[in-house]
């Protein structure tokens, strides 16, 4: 054939025509023709310039609006942003430090960890009395919280709609503060501000002075006066005295609602300070005047006498070494130079001295006074046991020339009193009636009180608190249906304050 084709063979062994050599008709669609460009003419040929078309610049002003508005949109836009993460964390910031749990630690931070307890004595309200305010409080605070730690933990407030902390030292609670929301209302976040503070504190401590003559007792710098008597008397040294000798006349005071131990001072009629001593013994307060302090001269005098006279009663001492010491003259001196020893000197070996008391001393006159002693000699025995005897015996010393003599020894205690007593009467708080009543009376008619609604008296009561703070109520008077109080023979009255208490009526 004239348009036989040509065929090559492939790598597979397929045949397929060689590309170049085919030629494919198609007869359903007409090869379009190809066209023909233009003949171009040269514009250098025809003598014509080609017009070039012309650039349309943009417009300044427009340009600088445009980018002015962008800039200031994006700085706004920034500025927005920084100020809404400011505006957003300062207000988690003063939610955060509104939520009661963190404020409370705030206001225990600077009130309570380290506190100013003058400050919170004024914050809690606590009224000053005559003789104590905010020192006394801090004093006893300070007193009370050493080496102890405050905490606090959060309590039930009621209905306040706030919160309440109770404050804690190692458990105890000592009193509480609440804080309360001072936010205007409708205000979106809270305003817990610190409200109330309230503080425990204790009016438990008293004191008792006993001083003579005309003596100004002060109790913190605040003078006493004669409604704190509640004893009046004189010693039993009076019995024993010449005629026309008279004993001391003893004032006793009572003052109680104190918190701490007060200082005690004193003065005389002429205002000069004299000393004041505490008597553990006695738990009494005495007001030191040159009647009542003996010196050391005859301190070491009557120290001496003594000693002498219980010598004389284990045959240690002789007629004449008593009487160096002893009025020879005296019954007193003829009773111990005639009675038996305690011990005869062949029974025992040795003796020594215990630690004497000699209290008491009241200068009578310049050339009279008297003292009790308390002095221990125990005595060893031959078979080696001890025995203690005891002088005990109230003394009276008599110049005599130059020399201070014994004209007086009797075992009877001088030092105590026949007086006349304060009995006060109160409901509560209030005091009803107080009086001074002579220490042996044998009735006495207390106020008439009034019972509350649903209540009949029950009788006149002594109250006492514990060390833990309780109150107890013992029965001392139960008026019969007068009112009148009958007293057994032979009681003695001593100061006393009494309280009023009710019953339910059956």
């Amino acid at each position: 054939m004239a348009n036989e084709g040509k065929f090559s063979k492939s790598r597979s062994g397929a045949v397929k025509p060689e590309a170049e050599e085919i030629e494919i008709l198609n007869t359903d669609t007409p090869k379009p023709a190809k066209k023909q460009a233009a003949p171009q003419s040269d514009p250098r040929k025809s003598g014509k310039k080609k017009k070039r078309k012309k650039k349309k610049k943009a417009n300044r002003t427009i340009t600088i609006i445009f980018y002015t508005f962008y800039f200031v949109l994006v700085a706004a836009l920034l500025a927005g942003l920084w100020f809404l993460h400011g505006w957003l964390t300062d207000y988690l910031t003063t939610y955060e430090a509104s939520q009661p749990t963190t404020r409370c630690q705030e206001v225990f931070q600077e009130h309570f960890a380290d506190p100013d307890w003058k400050d919170l004595y004024a914050m809690a309200g606590i009224p000053d009395t005559a003789y104590e305010g905010s020192e006394a409080f801090a004093a006893w605070m300070d007193a009370k919280a050493a080496n102890k730690e405050l905490t606090y933990v959060e309590t039930s407030a009621g209905l306040s709609g706030g919160h309440k902390y109770l404050l804690k030292l190692d458990g105890e609670t000592i009193g509480y503060f609440t804080l309360v929301d001072q936010a205007p209302n409708g205000a979106e976040v809270a305003d817990w501000q610190l409200g109330q503070v309230s503080l425990n504190y204790s009016y438990g401590q008293f004191v008792t002075i006993e001083s003579s003559g005309d003596i100004t007792v002060y109790v913190n710098g605040v003078a006493l006066t004669d409604d704190q008597v509640i004893q009046i008397g004189t010693t039993l040294a009076e019995d024993y005295l010449p005629a026309g000798v008279h004993g001391p006349r003893l004032y006793t005071r009572y003052l109680d609602g104190l918190m701490l131990e007060p200082e005690i001072t004193a003065a005389d009629a002429q205002g000069n300070p004299v000393e004041v001593v505490y008597d553990e013994a006695q738990d009494l307060y005495i007001v030191r005047t040159e009647e009542n302090t003996i010196t050391d001269e005859l301190y070491e005098r009557v120290l001496a006498t003594a000693k002498t006279y219980a010598l004389r009663m284990i045959e240690m001492a002789s007629k004449q070494e008593l009487g160096k010491y002893f009025d020879t003259k005296s019954a007193s001196y003829k009773t111990i130079v005639s009675i038996d020893p305690w011990m005869q000197e062949w029974f025992f070996s040795s003796y020594e001295w215990g630690d004497e008391m000699i209290t008491g001393y009241y200068r009578h006159s310049d050339d009279l006074f008297s003292v009790h002693v308390e002095l221990p000699m125990f005595v060893t025995r031959t078979d080696d046991t001890v025995k203690e005897y005891k002088v005990d015996h109230s003394f009276f010393f008599e110049l005599q020339g130059k020399t201070w003599k014994c004209i007086n020894m009797t075992n009877v205690d001088i030092r105590q009193q026949t007086a006349s007593v304060r009995l006060t009467f109160k409901t509560g708080d209030t005091v009803v009636f107080t009086n001074i009543y002579p220490q042996e009376a044998a009735t006495i008619q207390p106020p008439m009180v009034t019972a509350p609604e649903g209540k009949v008296f029950d009788g006149w009561y002594r109250q006492e608190i514990g060390i833990d703070g309780s109150i107890q109520y013992t029965l001392v008077f139960a008026p019969d249906e007068t009112g009148e109080i009958k007293l057994p023979a032979g009681t003695k009255l001593e100061p006393m304050i009494l309280y009023a208490l009710f019953v339910d009526a059956q």
